[in-house]
């Protein structure tokens, strides 16, 4: 895929109010590659916009990121699509990060897709870069700036601005500053302080910090040097002044043409002319005033608005402070928007004229608070999460739960209770008879000593119980009656307190006693509690106690509104028999107050109204008996109400969820609101499924052994401490790491990596160190990685004995191998034919046969023991094989061509033998090859030995007298060898000599560090070093030589330096020198050898003349360009036509050709002459000529004078003193008119003429 658009962001997208999708067509990889800013056009408020279908914007992607880039923009609201309204517009642009992903290794995967995505990856950073660079301020290409190099700190960068200074380079400069109103003497200034020169309305900035002194106007004053000038208002002010100026003496100009004209009347004859002139002088006064009143008046509102601008700023922008400021910088109130920068906290801070309150210029994140929430109770949400079914019965039975937990202290009051509750309730008849005749058992208590005399009477001879007795002759008397409930009495009896208990309630009235202590009131002792009253029924507030003396108790409603309904006020409070008697109405409201009348709220407390529990509870008795027999539920449910109510207020997610999973057991699997991904457990089958949506189907999902995605974590230790991928970490903890490395799958950015045998760092791939990963290299920070531990097949048990059943066998599913060697299996078992006896076999078709003796007619005969050729030969035909292993792993055999011996198993192929292992030829009269019992191998040819080992290394041996070759050949095995290596491993010298007679002499060395050495007569001759090549001679000189051509040093990619302790020459043939670097460093060049450079401390001394050639031969010194005698010069222009020189007396700057002037140019500043002591004379950059110092130098002399000068008009000046005349200065010009000569003052501006006298 190429890449050929440079566009990297959309135009800007317009909205219409109808339009909520935007497309863009270029490349990325992921929707988090996408930013998107939103532009309010009519306030320039441009705004990043948030990724996320719950936040601003979702991203979609074309499938076919190469084909086709790019997608679409959504913008959402609400978590609805939202449609862009008119006035703002879209960018949508790519913000890759700078990081580089893909990693790839040796031996690992080279997938062109892989190397495409990181090529155009690389392209989309550098048009990222381009379009941040296409939208930066830059310099023209022809423009230069020293540096934009920020060297300040934070410290001194605070309350700067960016600027550039006097010279044009970049700076850090201070902020305009504070302004302090009109100067004013014997007042601290600081540095960027502005002043109003009142003298002169002139703006100044102080340059640095001083106590002021005194007068203005301040270019005059003794710290005139400390103000820098701001606004010239001055200049205004003298444009404003010689415009007045100029309208005076336009008015008089035209009061003397009037007078001009008067006097012309008197003379009848210059009249016509006279008045004419007059009038013509007139209208052109008159012009003259009006321009001189417009220039005026443009300069009088040049310098208000000037004034108005700064102050208008200075009213808006306050400077930095310490703290808030109440006033503007002119004492004023603040206005609204106004702004400061706060020092203290470094913020800045915006004035709300609404609130009249200063406010910091932050963003915050109104969401973060609740996002924190979520996030710190995130386990709480997956534990809601896992138990759906069971939220969502709460949920349906809401109503419910929220009934049970508005009564639990009842309920809770029930349970405590329970088994009286339910004996009162299996028994309620014989209750409900008791109770109906409870006089009758209160009687018989009261009359219980007259019972005991009923039972001393029982030892009379006659008593009065044979009354009794007759009564019990009766078929079914009270006596009887009471005899067989005598249980039930007893239970009512053993829980009478109880039973009171709810009869009070039954009854309907309750009574409470109030007193008044510490200005509040008690009930029932507890100092103004909360009370619970029951709709329908009657509470009696008893204020009979003299502390409730001036504190009558009442009622309010929620509204404050005094309640009287159903209230009955007895008696005054604090004296006998007074009470509140209250029956509380069926349509009471909930909520009431009790308080005192006299005294206020404080003394009481909040009612709450109900309606009566218990009849609820007894006609909801089945719930209340199934609410008790789970009330751990409950109970969990109310500790856990918090996450109950988070629940149901992310209901809807919770309802995503129960979406994407159900389960039944009607075997039937859903057929509607299937999304792709849905999982549905079929209690029938047993079975989980998932909802594939490409084939609109319901697919078992598959597992095959154990598959685990395993999170990496913190190791701590060499390598490790770190849980995420930093760039420099390479160990990490894994969650589910497997046995072995073999185990894992791995991808680090889309790359597969090598697994490594080991526990350590491996050079490529990874390894496991127990339940660690340890890569060869630390993944790339914030690297894309999965990590999958696959683990062996999942067991399904031993069955049952007697579970396995024929029709669970597959046909030919089980072989020899499965049935266990002891096992006996019965003949009536097997299907055969035949019969069976001790002189026949079971054959493979199921048939007795008999035994074949004959090996030759036996296509497959079997042996029980060793084979014994007897002396006789077993011959095997071509292609015929003798086969060993179980597996066939060996064959021996002859096709016809060859004979072959062949391992076609696992494991080694291994031929040993004490002896020695020789190869010959067919006749076995020629080796071939031995192999000896110590190790050693030799080779042959012809009979003759050519090539051995031992243990001193490899011999090759050649024929007498003749040469030894070894040939080493790479990879096809022609004579053009690709690359071989010789490598010595035990780190000592690799030594290439020559067996000469009296032992071996070296030719070359390899050293363990690298370094070559070459020798000749065994001395050494050249030596490589970390520096270089190191060349020893042979005491004398050591000479590189060339037989022919030329001796090139090349270098391709950086320097090439000679060193030498002492001198190093370059000669030409032996003896004529061409150049010598000189031990101290300096360099000298040579002609016919002759010296005609040389550099020495002071530069270059050149010895002969020193000329450029060519068409623009430029010569540039960084310091000096010395000619050191009085002969030399400096010849400039092909015919030597400017000279510079000195002739020991006089220096010359001399023109030798008539053809020319001379120019003398500054392309920046103006030209200075002078003499041995400074600057005399300067034409500045605008032509001007002058002295350079004011009143000290003259043009020519009393001797020598100067003849004319030519000028336009003449201005004659005294303006550094007063003159000796009258002891002031003024300032003059000298105008010539066609027949006059006229001398204005500019002091005055008074104009005079000269009367001339024509004298020939």
């Amino acid at each position: 895929m190429t890449i050929n658009s440079t566009t990297r962001k959309t135009n800007n997208l317009a909205g219409n109010g109808n339009t909520a999708t935007f497309p863009f067509a270029f490349k990325v990889f992921t929707e988090a590659d996408i930013v998107v800013k939103k532009l309010e056009v009519s306030t320039s408020v441009e705004t990043l916009l948030t990724l996320g279908a719950s936040n601003d914007y979702t991203v979609s992607l074309n499938p076919d990121q190469n084909g086709n880039p790019g997608g679409s923009v959504t913008l959402r609201q609400s978590n609805s699509n939202f449609n862009l309204p008119s006035g703002f517009q879209l960018v949508i642009t790519s913000a890759l990060e700078p990081l580089q992903g893909t990693d790839l290794t040796n031996q690992g995967g080279f997938y062109p897709e892989v190397i495409n995505d990181a090529l155009d990856k690389s392209v989309i950073l550098h048009q990222q870069q381009q379009d941040e660079l296409d939208r930066s301020i830059k310099f023209s290409l022809t423009n230069t700036i020293g540096s934009l190099e920020i060297t300040e700190n934070a410290a001194a960068r605070a309350n700067k601005v960016m600027a550039f200074d006097n010279a044009g380079e970049f700076s850090i400069l201070s902020e305009l500053g504070t302004y302090r109103g009109n100067w004013s003497a014997s007042r601290a200034y600081f540095v960027r302080d502005l002043v109003k020169d009142t003298s002169t309305n002139n703006i100044f900035m102080c340059n640095a910090g001083h106590t002021s002194s005194g007068a203005q106007p301040l270019t005059t004053n003794t710290d005139s040097a400390k103000w820098d000038l701001i606004v010239d208002a001055a200049t205004a002010t003298t444009s404003s002044t010689n415009a007045a100026s100029s309208a005076t003496a336009a008015a008089s100009s035209a009061t003397a043409a009037a007078s001009s004209q008067t006097a012309a009347a008197s003379s009848q004859t210059a009249a016509a002319s006279s008045a004419s002139a007059a009038a013509s002088s007139a209208s052109t006064a008159s012009t003259k005033a009006t321009q001189a009143d417009t220039a005026k008046t443009a300069a009088q509102a040049a310098q208000t608005a000037a004034e108005t601008a700064l102050d208008s700023f200075d009213d808006r922008y306050l400077g930095a402070k310490s703290s808030n400021p109440t006033l503007d910088n002119d004492g004023n109130a603040l206005i609204d928007g106004a702004l400061y920068f706060n020092t203290t906290v470094n913020r800045m801070k915006v004035y709300d004229l609404g609130n009249t309150t200063w406010l910091e210029v932050t963003i915050v994140g109104s969401d973060l608070a609740n996002v924190n929430t979520v996030a710190g109770s995130i386990s709480n949400v997956n534990t809601v999460a896992s138990s759906i079914s069971g939220v969502n019965a709460v949920a349906n039975n809401a109503s419910n739960i929220n009934a049970v937990n508005s009564n639990s202290s009842n309920i809770n009051a029930v349970a405590g209770s329970i088994s009286n509750v339910n004996a009162v309730a299996s028994n309620a008849s014989n209750v409900n008879t008791v109770a109906s005749n409870i006089a009758n058992v209160n009687a018989i208590g009261a009359d219980i000593a007259k019972i005991q005399t009923v039972a001393n009477d029982l030892n009379e001879t006659v008593s009065e119980i044979e009354t009794v007795a007759n009564d019990l002759n009766e078929t079914q008397s009270e006596i009887d009656t009471v005899a067989a409930n005598i249980a039930n009495v007893n239970l009512v009896g053993n829980n009478i307190s109880n039973i009171n208990a709810i009869g009070t309630v039954l009854a309907g009235q309750t009574t409470y006693t109030v007193t008044v202590q510490s200005g509040v009131f008690y009930i029932d002792g507890v100092s103004k509690p909360t009370l619970a009253l029951i709709r329908g029924y009657t509470y009696i507030f008893n204020q009979a106690d003299n502390s409730n003396n001036n504190h009558p108790l009442a009622f309010k409603d929620g509204s404050g509104n005094s309640y009287t309904t159903g209230v009955t006020v007895n008696g005054t409070a604090g004296q006998a028999g007074a009470n509140v008697t209250f029956v509380v109405p069926t349509n009471a409201p909930s909520s009431l107050r009790y308080y005192c009348t006299v005294h206020g709220n404080n003394m009481g407390n909040t009612i709450s109204v109900g309606d009566d529990n218990i009849a609820l509870v007894a006609g909801n008795m089945t719930n209340v008996n199934l609410v008790g027999g789970s009330i751990t539920n409950v109970n969990n449910v109310g500790n856990s109400i918090t996450n109950v109510n988070t629940v149901a207020s992310n209901l809807s997610g919770v309802n995503a969820f129960a979406a994407r999973y159900r389960t039944d057991n009607t075997g039937n699997n859903p057929s509607s609101n299937n999304d792709a991904g849905d999982l549905f457990y079929n209690q029938q089958s047993g079975k989980l499924l998932v909802y594939n949506g490409n084939t609109s189907a319901w697919e078992e999902t598959q597992s095959v052994g154990n598959f685990f995605i395993n999170t990496i974590g913190n190791y701590s230790g060499t390598g490790g401490n770190s849980a995420t991928f930093n760039g420099s970490a390479y160990k990490f903890t894994l969650s589910n790491a497997g046995q072995f490395a073999q185990q894992m799958l791995v991808s680090i950015n889309g790359v597969v990596q090598k697994p490594n045998s080991g526990t350590g760092q491996p050079s490529e791939g990874f390894a496991l160190d127990g339940a660690n990963i340890v890569f060869s290299a630390a993944p790339p920070n914030g690297a894309d990685y999965f990590i999958v531990t696959i683990g062996a097949s999942v067991s399904i048990g031993t069955p049952s004995n007697n579970t396995v059943t024929s029709a669970m066998i597959v046909n030919e599913s089980i072989v020899n191998d499965d049935i266990n060697a002891s096992a006996a299996i019965a003949l009536s078992k097997l299907a055969t034919s035949g019969t069976p006896n001790n002189t026949n076999f079971l054959r493979g078709d199921g048939a007795w046969t008999t035994v074949v003796t004959d090996l030759v007619n036996d296509t497959s005969p079997q042996l029980g023991g060793d084979l014994q050729s007897n002396g006789n030969d077993i011959d095997f035909a071509d292609n015929d094989k003798a086969i060993f292993g179980n597996s066939g792993d060996l064959e021996i055999y002859h096709d016809g061509g060859g004979s072959i011996i062949k391992d076609v198993g696992a494991g080694d192929f291994r031929i040993g033998g004490d002896g020695a292992l020789i190869i010959m030829n067919a006749a076995l009269n020629e080796t071939k090859a031995t192999f000896n019992s110590n190790g050693s191998v030799e080779h042959y040819y012809d009979g003759v030995k050519t090539f051995s080992t031992d243990g001193n290394g490899i011999f090759v041996y050649g024929p007498e007298g003749g040469t030894a070759n070894v040939y080493i050949y790479a990879d096809e095995g022609d004579e053009n060898a690709d690359k071989f290596q010789l490598t010595a491993y035990d780190g000592g010298p690799f030594i290439i000599g020559n067996r000469a007679s009296g032992g071996v002499e070296t030719n070359i060395e390899c050293n363990s560090n690298g370094n070559v050495e070459l020798f000749y007569d065994n001395s050494k001759k050249l030596e490589t070093t970390s520096d270089g090549i190191k060349i020893t001679g042979d005491g004398g000189n050591s000479n590189i030589t060339t037989a022919s051509g030329d001796l090139q040093l090349v270098n391709t990619d950086d320097d090439i330096n000679l060193y030498s302790a002492d001198d190093i020459g370059l000669f030409v043939q032996t003896n004529e020198a061409a150049i010598k670097c000189i031990g101290n460093g300096a360099v000298e060049l040579y002609y016919d050898n002759e010296k005609k450079l040389n550099t020495t401390a002071g530069g270059v001394l050149v010895t002969g003349d020193f000329a450029t050639t060519g068409s623009g031969g430029t010569i540039t010194a960084n310091e000096n360009l010395k000619i050191p005698n009085d002969t030399g010069k400096l010849l400039l222009g092909a015919s030597n036509d400017l000279q510079i020189y000195h002739d020991g007396t006089n220096s010359y700057f001399r023109v030798t050709q008539n053809n020319g002037d001379i120019y003398l140019y500054n392309n920046h500043q103006g030209i200075k002459f002078g003499a041995a002591d400074g600057v005399r004379w300067v034409i500045d950059s605008n032509g001007h000529f002058f002295p350079d110092a004011n009143n000290s130098y003259d043009i020519g002399t009393t001797a020598k004078r100067v003849r004319n000068i030519y000028t336009n008009d003449l201005n004659l000046s005294n303006e550094g003193g007063a003159n000796d005349v009258d002891g002031t200065w003024g300032s003059f010009t000298i105008q010539e008119g066609a027949e006059d000569l006229f001398l204005i003052n500019k002091r005055n501006g008074k104009k005079y003429k000269f009367n001339l006298t024509e004298v020939s």
